[in-house]
C-alpha cells in the first residue's frame, strides 16, 4: 500500500480479510432466513383463512402471519 510501512499493510489486510469473511457469513445467513421466511409463508398461506364477522371479513391468525411474512419480505 502505498505509503504505508508493511507491518501496517499486512495488519490492514489481515483485519480486511476477518471483515470480509464475516460479511460473506452474514449474507449466507441471511440467505437462510429468507429461504426459510418462504416456507413458512407458503406453510401459513395453506392454512390461511378468513371469517365473516357481520361486519366484513376477519382473517385468521395463520393469514395474518402470512401476511406479516410478506410484507418483511
Amino acid at each position: 500500500m502505498n505509503g504505508i510501512p508493511g507491518y501496517i499493510a499486512a495488519e490492514l489486510k489481515e483485519e480486511l480479510d476477518h471483515v470480509q469473511y464475516d460479511l460473506e457469513q452474514a449474507y449466507r445467513r441471511c440467505e437462510q432466513l429468507e429461504n426459510l421466511l418462504l416456507d413458512l409463508r407458503e406453510y401459513f398461506e395453506q392454512r390461511a383463512d378468513a371469517d365473516h364477522d357481520g361486519d366484513g371479513f376477519v382473517a385468521n391468525e395463520e393469514m395474518r402471519i402470512s401476511m406479516r411474512i410478506s410484507e418483511e419480505l
